[in-house]
């Protein structure tokens, strides 16, 4: 079967972000779940550096379990498609969703009061901050603030130039819901030499939560065409 790793978006793990197709699809992919930096069961902490820290410590996970594909939501999307510029042997491609090549002028604000909501939890949404302290233990702060910083201020924005040099394989399965993300899918597919583009109908940034058998259904057949070449 395809071995398929499994990035999860911010303060979620791959059992949680990706519970739906973990359990669905467990005949179709050998799942390799990987916990962030700072998240889940991982014992290493967030870093300011976070995208060197968690690119690297898939790349070291993959030199351990064998070549597959990446599965990424959102921030694992945007680490899946920077491995895809400077792939490791392991890789065969991505599969990558709630993604954006850049954050739109006119999302900064949002992204910044995003910033500001999430550090400021344990006042806003003192529920939520406490599952994020029961999921990724007292650091969770911590980690919080480095992928926050990493997404709000220092994205890693692909140009066209960068996404014309990705060889690999892409497969973008954006939901519809949000405008951004239809323009995003649209840029990615215009630019990238070897893409499958399969929309999620009336889903939003999580496509695979808000409409999973959907999802399932496109990434098999992602599976059944590109994957399988």
């Amino acid at each position: 079967m395809t071995r398929m790793y499994v990035l999860h978006g911010l303060m979620g793990t791959a059992a949680t972000h990706f519970a739906p197709q973990l359990s669905a699809l467990a005949d179709d992919f050998t799942f390799i779940p990987i916990d962030l930096p700072g998240h889940g069961m991982t014992t290493e902490p967030a870093t300011e550096d976070y995208l060197s820290q968690a690119t690297r410590a898939i790349r070291e996970r993959m030199a351990q379990e064998g070549p597959g594909w990446i599965l990424g939501l959102s921030l694992g999307a945007t680490l899946a498609m920077q491995l895809a510029l400077d792939p490791p042997d392991e890789l065969e491609g991505v599969c990558i969703t709630g993604f954006s090549p850049f954050i739109p002028k006119a999302m900064e604000p949002l992204m910044r009061e995003q910033r500001e909501f999430f550090l400021d939890l344990e006042q806003q949404a003192p529920e939520i901050a406490d599952q994020f302290e029961q999921l990724h233990g007292p650091a969770w702060k911590t980690t919080a603030r480095a992928v926050l910083d990493l997404m709000t201020f220092r994205f890693p924005a692909l140009t066209e130039t960068m996404l014309q040099s990705i060889t690999l394989p892409v497969v973008i399965l954006n939901g519809t819901n949000e405008t951004y993300e239809v323009d995003a899918t649209a840029f990615v597919a215009e630019h990238v030499p070897n893409v499958i583009v399969l929309p999620v109908e009336e889903a939003g940034h999580t496509a695979n939560l808000d409409q999973p058998e959907r999802f399932n259904a496109l990434l098999l057949q992602a599976h059944q065409s590109m994957l399988t070449t």
